[in-house]
């Protein structure tokens, strides 16, 4: 008989005795020889396109799984980083409550000037240093610029910094450049003078205070003239001892003036 142009052979049956083929059948019970004209089978049917799409769903969802396992990676590791920056300022903020002249202090004189150099590139040309006070674990610098705008610059013992605008100045605010500071002498002052004030005293500061001076004199040509110096003095501050030996002034030099 013929089907839509395939003919089918007849089928056979094979005496007990006949062999097995490969799948285990007698050679009767194989499938039909198929015949189009050459012989040959038909093509294996395609997969249907629906499979395909299942599996192309299928790796999409992994891809997806594993950025996503990436990112909670990524996310865990940022927040070990800052847990353990966290833990390690409060680690420096004890010691130096501690020991307020430790390793890291911004009260050495080495320590001090880093900070002020690292102060540099965030100050403008045409700012000046009106006021400075300077702490254990932090420097607090105030700036005034042309036309009296002024502002903080706040610089943490861990490289912190931090900005604060402030309202500018209404008169001629006296200020000196940031590379005209020499605060070494006034921190060997401080030091001297926690080691004489002992263990009680703490919270140890240093505050910058700039003084202008106008003399008048009269000139050869009976003319009044006035001439305006600028003095820089240094507040050292301590806490937990007697008033009268909490705050002492110190000269640029270091040198005590009360």
């Amino acid at each position: 008989m013929r089907e839509s142009g395939v003919a089918y052979a007849p089928s056979r049956v094979a005496p007990p005795d006949a062999p097995l083929d490969p799948f285990g059948r007698r050679a009767a019970e194989s499938s039909p020889t198929f015949a189009s004209g050459s012989g040959t089978p038909p093509p294996p049917a395609r997969p249907a396109r629906s499979h395909r799409r299942a599996r192309v769903a299928g790796r999409l969802l992994a891809v997806v799984a594993l950025l996503a396992a990436g990112g909670a990676a990524v996310a865990a590791t940022m927040r070990h980083a800052v847990d353990t920056g966290a833990s390690q300022s409060r680690a420096l903020a004890f010691a130096l409550a501690s020991d307020p002249l430790g390793p890291r202090s911004l009260l050495r004189p080495a320590e001090l000037r880093r900070a002020l150099d690292d102060a540099a590139p965030d100050v403008r040309t045409d700012e000046r240093v009106a006021g400075l006070t300077a702490g254990p674990e932090r420097l607090l610098l105030t700036l005034i610029g042309d036309g009296g705008a002024r502002r903080w610059l706040r610089i943490g013992v861990s490289g912190d910094r931090h900005e604060t605008s402030l309202p500018s100045a209404t008169g001629d605010e006296p200020g000196v450049r940031l590379g005209e500071l020499r605060p070494e002498p006034a921190l060997r002052a401080l030091a001297r003078r926690l080691q004489q004030l002992g263990p009680a005293a703490r919270e140890p500061t240093a505050t910058l205070a700039i003084t202008t001076r106008t003399s008048v004199s009269l000139g050869s040509d009976l003319a009044m003239r006035t001439a305006t110096s600028r003095q820089l003095r240094w507040v050292l501050t301590v806490q937990g001892v007697p008033a009268a030996d909490r705050s002492i002034t110190v000269d640029a030099r270091g040198r005590v003036l009360r």
